[in-house]
């Protein structure tokens, strides 16, 4: 099922439009981030918008996994390094989230929000 599905013109479709949104809310609450340099509380939307893109990207990411299986994923892919970096910016996306939900004060992880935007 993962495998017919990943393969579509229309998941391919959804991931583009997924990954040129959220390109285009970084740069938003880069702009407000500008715009209100003395704010220290980034607004509850846009934490909201990034735990959608997390699972949007975590589900996508899942599903590229269990088409082509672990290994295959991993090593033989033709795309392993997009795999690999992938993975990694999902990885990091989400110890994101965990940190801004386990810290008041969460340390600053703006770089990996650039290094999502070559997704």
């Amino acid at each position: 099922l993962a495998q017919r599905l990943t393969s579509t013109r229309a998941f391919e479709f959804v991931v583009t439009i997924l990954i040129t949104c959220n390109v285009a809310i970084i740069g938003v609450q880069a702009d407000y981030a500008v715009k209100h340099l003395e704010r220290k509380v980034t607004p509850t939307e846009f934490a909201v918008v990034d735990f959608f893109f997390v699972i949007a990207f975590l589900i996508e990411l899942l599903l590229r996994l269990a088409a082509e299986g672990p290994v295959a994923f991993f090593l033989y892919s033709k795309l392993r390094w997009w795999n690999v970096f992938d993975t990694f910016l999902v990885l990091m996306s989400i110890a994101e989230e965990i940190t801004k939900l386990s810290w008041k004060s969460a340390p600053d992880m703006s770089a990996m929000r650039v290094a999502r935007i070559f997704r």
